[in-house]
């Protein structure tokens, strides 16, 4: 069961790693009819700079990618072609590498919770933004909120990422608060059962009523 996990949060890290690429080679393609050389870098290195305080985990992918494509240009390579670092199986941390960075963020905050359900909210707010239509967003976001999820709980503790102890911490949150959302809801209580009411008090209550009526009684 650990063996299917692990591998599912590694390809679910690769996929988001893939979509990062091909999201800044596409805005590469655009600012690169407005900017020069020097100026493309200089707001691919800013972007990655504010990315790189993100809890989002992909942000986080997408903060180092910015940087090495960033390095690519200023090199004369092409942007993040040969660029796998969340793709490649040698890459992934040790288990001995992740330990430590837990060590580094330490237990959980009280803030860390009001933080982290609102920063949930927005990533689920950015993931069904990408999908086509409402009917395609509906259908497919058990498994939108699951991608999320493995990807938050995948990353927070990987060494490959610069962020912050503090950020990581509420990583760790963000990946608790999604799965929350993924826990099926408990079953309702069931209703009390009322024992079915004796025909002959009925009837006695209604001849009462009726005898009272009529001044019998």
């Amino acid at each position: 069961m650990v063996m299917q996990t692990e591998a599912s949060g590694a390809e679910v890290v690769a996929r988001a790693a893939a979509a990062a690429i091909v999201q800044i080679q596409d805005q590469i393609a655009e600012l690169s009819d407005f900017h020069g050389r020097a100026g493309l870098i200089s707001r691919l290195r800013l972007q990655s700079q504010e990315l790189s305080t993100s809890a989002v985990a992909f942000d986080q992918i997408k903060s180092l990618a910015l940087e090495r494509a960033a390095d690519d240009i200023s090199w004369g390579r092409a942007p993040l072609a040969n660029w796998s670092t969340f793709i490649d199986e040698q890459d992934r941390p040790t288990e001995a590498a992740r330990f430590a960075i837990r060590l580094q963020v330490g237990p959980p905050e009280p803030s860390d919770e009001e933080a982290a359900h609102e920063l949930t909210r927005s990533i689920i707010a950015r993931a069904l933004a990408r999908e086509k239509d409402a009917f395609s967003a509906a259908r497919r976001f058990p498994l939108l909120l699951r991608r999320e999820s493995a990807l938050q709980e995948a990353l927070w503790d990987d060494p490959r990422l610069r962020a912050s102890p503090e950020t990581r911490r509420l990583m760790r949150a963000v990946a608790a608060a999604l799965g929350e959302k993924l826990a099926p809801s408990p079953a309702p209580a069931p209703r009390e059962r009322r024992p079915p009411p004796q025909r002959a008090g009925i009837w006695r209550r209604l001849l009462g009523r009726v005898q009272a009526y009529a001044g019998l009684r």
